[in-house]
Formats: structure tokens, sequence, C-alpha cells
């Protein structure tokens, strides 16, 4: 999927990140370990994949394997590939940047930003899972992660000076952070909940049955039009 731009397509990009974590981007895959509470139990990691030619990148235990394949028959991402990183829950706080003050960012959640949640909460009821309940502190997170994304032009769960999402969601008062999954070129909110529920690592997050709380954050504008992260909570 892609939205249209002077007669030229954006690629869609999607990137997760939880106990451990997933990105997409179009034709891209990437993936992200990270443990967020030292006793809960950990996800499988997931594949690390760069397009042109398509590179898989597997991490297990601290030990990676590479290998390379034929290109995709297409990829007109010109962003520059997320890179794979593990990190954990106890990594040395940096300050965050001024980027994005809360004046700058809308104070109520949007229509978009609803059915976000009522599509995850359908999902989760399917699935056996209780529904997320909307957070204000999550949802303020999530909205200026986007925005940031799109204003300074980047995609990633840290931000260029390397502000991490636990970082970010602890800076807004709220302690106990669960994942997050963010994703750029999708113009509506089915459109970005389809791409998620079709990536193993998003659609993980998603169907969390531990997570009780969600904010989500929208932004039109920047290279690929619509920017979305879903901040996750176990409170």
């Amino acid at each position: 999927m892609s939205v249209p731009d002077n007669g030229r397509k954006r690629p869609i990009l999607l990137v997760c990140l939880a106990l451990a974590a997933a990105v997409v981007v179009g034709v891209l895959v990437a993936a992200l370990a990270v443990q967020t509470r030292p006793t809960a139990a950990r996800l499988p990691e997931e594949v690390v994949a760069v397009a042109t030619p398509l590179t898989l990148t597997t991490t297990v235990g601290g030990s990676t394997t590479t290998t390379t394949s034929a290109s995709p028959t297409t990829t007109t991402t010109t962003t520059t590939t997320p890179t794979t990183t593990t990190r954990s829950s106890t990594s040395t706080v940096k300050a965050a940047p001024p980027v994005v003050t809360s004046s700058a960012v809308k104070p109520a959640n949007s229509g978009p930003e609803n059915e976000v949640l009522a599509l995850v909460n359908k999902e989760r009821r399917a699935n056996g899972c209780g529904d997320l309940h909307w957070d204000d502190r999550l949802a303020l997170a999530a909205r200026k992660h986007s925005q940031d994304m799109a204003v300074r032009n980047y995609f990633s769960h840290d931000t260029p000076e390397g502000v991490d999402p636990w970082q970010r969601i602890k800076a807004v008062g709220y302690a106990d952070p669960s994942g997050e999954n963010i994703a750029a070129g999708q113009n509506g909110p089915e459109s970005v909940m389809t791409s998620w529920m079709n990536s193993p690592g998003h659609r993980a997050n998603i169907l969390n049955c531990s997570f009780k709380a969600l904010g989500v954050g929208e932004y039109k504008g920047g290279s690929y039009g619509f920017y979305w992260t879903q901040d996750f909570g176990y409170a």
C-alpha cells in the first residue's frame, strides 16, 4: 500500500517495539529485540531484512547470522534502513531533545485515533484478550513521536539523539510502558491496522493480553504524508 504523491507512490513503513519487536518498511523488514521487563517472558526475536538485495539478518542470543538473496521485484523507497539493535531496560537514560512541545500537539484523541483504538479492541476480543483503555499520557507520547518523525524526516523508535521509547513515554508521566508500533504512509485507520496485523511483530503487540492501555498518535505531513504511533502500557 502507498499514498499517491504527484504521480509517485510513497512506500509504507512499519516498525514495532515490545519485549521483542519487528520493523516493516514497504519491502524492508527489520527487527529490534528489547526487554522492557526483566521478569516478563520474552517473545522470540524477529528477522531483519534490507531491500536491494534482500538481506536477512537473524539475531538470536547475541549471535547474528546474515544471508543475501536476489533483489525484490520492486522497491521505491529511498529511506535509510533502520539498523538492528538490542537494548535492555537498564540502558543509560539520555536527556530528551526539545523537539516537539506538548502545546504543539493536539490535546484530544482524534477521530482516526479513536478508530484505531476501536479496531485494536475488535482484534483483541476476537483473540480472547480484554479491551485496552485509552491513556492520555500514552497518546501524548505517541503524537509527539509521530510529529517529530514527520517534521525531522526520520523513521525509527529512537530519536536522532538516541532517546528511546521508554524514555519518551516515561517523560510524559507514564511509568510502565510495554510496547510501541510505528508506521508511515498509510492514509487511514483501517489501512494502518491491516499493515500492522499482517506483520507478526506488530500483531504480537496488538494481541498481547498483558497490555492494558493504549495511546495512538496520528500526524499528517512529512515525506510519507501520514505517520502513526501506538504506545502500549501495562497499567
